[in-house]
């Protein structure tokens, strides 16, 4: 519906158009509308706020395992290397024969033992060159096949 300007007679300028009047109860019922759509949005706001937290929470937790598990994963790998290298002394020591390497605990003050030669191979106890640390674990694997007796307790 369009309203247009009539000319006035007073100065021939056109008049305003007059103003839309509602009824005051399309405008209680347009407020009371508002408002309960007012009441669904600060709902549907705290809903996702809430989901936020609980999604922040979550991605913190994980991002600490994450760095939880890659410490561990760094801690066994040291570990890995210490035991290799403990490993690869016992066998060298275990070849040269008995009474020829230091036995001693650790918190034992005895004397260090000789310095190997900077060209001492791992070899496993079935004779191999071990030349990786997988292969190395490998072959101590193929000792434990059971075919080689270990100690008092022969299979």
């Amino acid at each position: 519906m369009e309203q247009t300007a009539e000319a006035s007679p007073r100065d021939g300028a056109p008049e305003p158009a007059p103003a839309a009047w509602y009824a005051r109860s399309v405008v209680d019922e347009y407020l009371q509308n508002a408002e309960a759509e007012r009441t669904r949005l600060h709902a549907v706001i705290a809903t996702a706020r809430e989901r936020l937290a609980h999604a922040d929470a979550a991605t913190g937790l994980q991002q600490t395992m994450a760095r939880m598990l890659a410490d561990a994963l760094r801690d066994v790998r040291d570990i890995r290397g210490a035991a290799e290298h403990e490993s690869a002394r016992l066998i060298a020591e275990a070849q040269d024969g008995p009474g020829v390497g230091v036995h001693r605990s650790p918190t034992s003050p005895a004397t260090e033992p000789a310095a190997e030669p900077a060209s001492a191979t791992p070899v496993a106890s079935n004779g191999h060159a071990a030349t990786t640390e997988d292969d190395f674990f490998g072959s101590l694997r193929h000792t434990l096949n059971g075919d080689v007796p270990w100690g008092p307790i022969a299979r």
